[in-house]
């Protein structure tokens, strides 16, 4: 599972929130999300959704103060929902889950069923068996990449056939089954919101890694206050070197919002995240990743992407640029926080 757990402090003066983003994106927000979850909606409405999120992602002009608070307002559910709109809600439910249960159908049928013929077991095939170790850290003692991949053909009657290695004069003895890494890295905020992030990732070819993250968000306020509000995250990931220089991963699971000291302090929601990192030549390293959730009724989108260069050993420098959004498909609101980002990773 992927869970986060987010804390905010709460400020001295209260703002009312206030939707960011230009018109553009408000207006289609606005169009999008009436019809989100009727039963009337289509693919092209929801389309229409989410390019509006991705807009106010990128795109969207600078907001004033009290982000944190608006962040909280966007994510939580609302409490003022009339008779009828629980009527409808109901319908569209039901609407709902004819459609994900006939979905859900065909992927499992798809998945799980056979070809429906019986003809006794199959004769042996040509297979292929691929095997991969990590060095200690990326360019370790002159090496390209960070893996060594070792790819072996085998005919029918189980003979080896031939056996290639990436890059070509790669060991696998020499390397490892797992690697990781430790990062930090600090982001300014385009309406002077700090953030600092501390992440932790172990990783492997064959086996599930584990990633653990923590974010802080940290607002001055007119009154000298400070709005603050850290999200800890701990996640499973599935990676794997498609190459020696090439190295991808995907993430799932959930996570949780919670602002003590405010009313509606908890939201919930899952996450899914895909994610890169390419050693093209020595000594640089170039990174990217993106992920996609919902808290409660709002979206959650980042993006981001970093180039670094590795400095002495396993120490590597870099700098970047991250953009991520809070959006309620309810009402339209959404929050961005994007600016450039500056820090270090530690590899192992």
């Amino acid at each position: 599972m992927y869970i986060c757990f987010t804390v905010a402090k709460q400020a001295r003066v209260f703002k009312p929130p206030v939707a960011s983003g230009t018109t553009v994106a408000i207006l289609v927000n606005a169009i999008g999300t009436q019809t989100f979850f009727s039963p009337e909606s289509n693919l092209m409405k929801r389309i229409i959704l989410i390019s509006s999120a991705l807009w106010t992602l990128f795109f969207a002009a600078p907001a004033h103060a009290g982000k944190i608070d608006r962040t909280q307002d966007t994510t939580r559910s609302s409490s003022s929902s009339s008779s009828s709109s629980s009527s409808s809600s109901s319908s569209s439910s039901s609407s709902s889950s004819d459609d994900g249960d006939s979905i859900l159908g065909a992927i499992l049928h798809a998945l799980f069923s056979g070809s429906g013929n019986n003809d006794g077991p199959r004769p042996p095939r040509p297979r292929t068996e691929r095997d991969a170790a990590y060095h200690h850290y990326p360019y370790e003692d002159g090496k390209p990449g960070i893996a060594v991949i070792a790819t072996r053909h085998y005919s029918s009657a189980n003979t080896l056939i031939s056996e290639t290695h990436s890059p070509a004069r790669g060991n696998l003895n020499e390397g490892k089954q797992f690697a990781g890494m430790f990062q930090g890295d600090y982001q300014y905020d385009w309406d002077t919101v700090h953030i600092g992030t501390a992440r932790f990732r172990l990783f492997s070819d064959s086996v599930v890694g584990v990633d653990l993250k923590w974010t802080g968000m940290f607002e001055p306020l007119e009154n000298n206050g400070l709005d603050t509000a850290h999200i800890m995250e701990a996640g499973l990931t599935f990676n794997r070197p498609f190459t020696h220089n090439f190295v991808g991963r995907m993430g799932i699971g959930g996570h949780a919002m919670i602002f003590p000291g405010k009313k509606n302090t908890s939201t919930f929601g899952g996450t899914m995240l895909l994610g890169f990192d390419i050693f093209p030549i020595r000594p640089l390293v170039i990174s990217g990743e993106a992920q996609l959730g919902f808290l409660n009724h709002a979206l959650y989108l980042r993006a981001e992407g970093s180039l670094g260069v590795m400095v002495v050993g396993p120490v590597e420098l870099n700098i970047g640029y991250r953009g991520q959004t809070f959006m309620n498909v309810k009402s339209g609101a959404s929050v961005p926080y994007h600016g450039f980002t500056g820090g270090f990773r530690i590899w192992f």
